[in-house]
């Protein structure tokens, strides 16, 4: 349930309405009031009190809801950063993974370049430490002439060749984009949970 504070300042124009329209009225209706007032004190000062009582109430009501509904926003946005940096670790664990498991496979691929087994293996460590990089990181390109070293002086003898370079490309493209779009999902519900 969603409260409204009512700013002070409209209380204090209701005090003043009420003060302004008590001096308007004749003498006879403020006697007769006042005479009410007197014989039913009693009953005016119970239902004052529980006006105010009431009143309080419905304050602090407003006042904790829009309490709970910041913290409420705070744990969201904390959630959601949370989660976005548990994939960046996930990423950053397979990534190095990946990198260890190419160095071993580069330095074993270089004692015996004819064994098709570890050839084949690196060729898939490299794509999937490829499809790993944003595209525009500044290393990008220094890990893509690493990894041809690796290889060789020919990439397309050991399977490296054009279309599996363009094929990495494309893919850390739509990679990156997945990742933005990631992003911004987590963020726009941040924003339009209540």
């Amino acid at each position: 349930m969603k409260y409204v504070l009512i700013p002070a300042y409209w209380i204090i124009v209701f005090a003043l309405s009420v003060v302004v329209t008590w001096r308007s009225l004749p003498s006879s209706t403020i006697q007769a009031a006042e005479i009410f007032i007197r014989e039913n004190h009693g009953i005016i000062i119970s239902l004052g009190t529980v006006f105010l009582l009431s009143l309080l109430a419905y304050a602090t009501a407003a006042i904790s809801s829009a309490s709970a509904e910041k913290a409420q926003k705070a744990n969201r946005s904390l959630s959601s950063e949370l989660k976005l940096s548990d994939f960046r670790q996930s990423w950053i664990d397979a990534l190095r993974d990946d990198l260890s498991l190419a160095s071993k496979l580069a330095a074993r691929f270089e004692e015996d370049f004819k064994d098709s087994v570890i050839k084949a293996e690196l060729v898939e460590v490299i794509a999937r430490v490829r499809m790993r990089m944003n595209p525009n990181d500044p290393d990008d390109d220094a890990l893509a002439a690493a990894f041809a070293k690796a290889l060789g002086a020919s990439k397309v003898a050991y399977g490296w060749d054009d279309e599996t370079e363009a094929i990495s490309i494309v893919g850390q493209r739509i990679l990156k984009r997945e990742w933005e779009r990631l992003k911004a999902d987590l963020k726009r519900i941040e924003e339009r949970s209540p």
